[in-house]
Formats: C-alpha cells, sequence, structure tokens
C-alpha cells in the first residue's frame, strides 16, 4: 500500500495504491484528500479484519455495542494495520461514510460504545459541543479530539 498527496494547479490530488490497483482522485482542498485517503485505508484494513461483526451486541434500542477494547472514555477502539482507530469511525468508513478532517463523530444516541452508522452524526465541533450543552441532565461530555 502507497498513498501520495500533491498539490497541481488549483487542486489536490491523491493517489493511492494496494497491490496492482491504483486509484488518483483530485479535490479542492487538502482536507477533503486527506479525508479520502483515511477512507480508502479503513476500508481496505476493515475487509480484512473478518472478526469485526462478531464484537458487536445489538441491543433492544438498536444500538451495535461493541463489545472489543473499550476505552477509559467508553469508546470501542481496536487496531488496524498497527494503528489504533476508533470502531465507530471505522463503521462509518465501511458505509462510505468520508469524516473531514477536524470534524467530530456525534454519538446522538449517548451511548459512546454504539457503532450503529445510523446512530452516529458527523458535525463540526461548534454544533458538536452545543449539542452536548443542550443536554439537560448533563451525562454527556464533549471531548476536545471530537471522538
Amino acid at each position: 500500500m502507497s498513498q501520495r498527496l500533491d498539490f497541481r494547479g488549483k487542486r489536490w490530488r491523491a493517489r493511492y495504491q494496494v497491490g496492482g490497483e491504483r486509484i488518483v482522485r483530485t479535490f479542492s482542498t487538502e482536507a477533503e484528500a486527506r479525508a479520502w485517503v483515511d477512507l480508502a485505508e479503513l476500508r481496505r484494513a476493515a475487509m480484512t479484519f473478518p472478526a469485526l461483526l462478531d464484537r458487536l451486541n445489538v441491543t433492544p434500542a438498536g444500538c451495535w455495542e461493541w463489545q472489543g477494547h473499550v476505552t477509559a472514555r467508553g469508546y470501542g477502539r481496536l487496531m488496524l494495520d498497527g494503528r489504533k482507530v476508533y470502531a465507530h469511525r471505522v463503521l462509518l468508513a465501511l458505509r462510505g461514510t468520508a469524516i473531514p478532517a477536524g470534524y467530530h463523530v456525534h454519538h446522538a444516541c449517548r451511548n459512546t460504545r454504539c457503532v450503529n452508522p445510523d446512530h452516529l452524526e458527523i458535525l463540526a465541533p461548534v454544533e458538536h459541543r452545543a449539542r452536548h450543552r443542550e443536554n439537560k441532565n448533563g451525562s454527556s461530555v464533549v471531548h476536545e479530539d471530537g471522538v
């Protein structure tokens, strides 16, 4: 696997190669190009991780709770290609949802172990903080790293 980003004229070009397959895409911003490369990496890595579905438990509320490693703050985490990644971000990538650089993933169900893409929203940091402030009982906490 190899990847490369470069700036050509007014456009960013992202090149990604796995085995003999080479993919080249152009983007208007560097953030879009990086998000696309990250998504391609996660999709490729997740396809080589067959035990992913074995680590999910569906709750009556419809949450897909992560049963693998959980961080101290309650987020599911796994290793892909030697990198620690959040499980909910992997499931979004498998669905084909790119997370732009600097954006946060919000658990609408307020269950940090949930990886159900239908319960996850991609939000700008300002909106993410506002959603957590709206929580009247104070049980949710927004984290600066945007997990």
